[in-house]
């Protein structure tokens, strides 16, 4: 546990809790890749998945990550597990397009 503790107080990695009726479902994630790019992600808990929260929440969520962030992002890439259909559906909806695929893992790009 100390650890993890030590990892969260290091990473760079920010984060971004979805409501769904004033109830936590679930986080968004975002990290610096380069000065070009972001590493996206979310997880929302199992009890909420299925509802079609992450597909609400994405574009919306998209949407402020460029008018926080200086200078604005020209890509968004993410990590999704090649065994989460889902979500790989979900990505690819909102625009996202495959780089790289391993046995385990497949790596996508939104360009904005």
């Amino acid at each position: 546990m100390a650890d993890a503790t030590e990892w969260f107080k290091r990473t760079e990695v920010m984060y971004w809790v979805i409501y769904q009726d004033s109830v936590k479902v679930g986080y968004f994630r975002l990290s610096k890749s380069s000065e070009l790019s972001w590493q996206i992600g979310a997880d929302i808990h199992p009890c909420y998945q299925g509802r079609g929260i992450a597909s609400a929440a994405y574009p919306i969520f998209i949407k402020e990550i460029v008018k926080q962030i200086d200078p604005p992002p020209t890509f968004l890439d993410l990590r999704v597990l090649t065994h989460n259909g889902k979500a790989l559906s979900l990505y690819k909806k909102l625009g996202f397009k495959v780089l790289n695929q391993t046995t385990t893992d497949i790596y996508m790009r939104l360009e904005l």
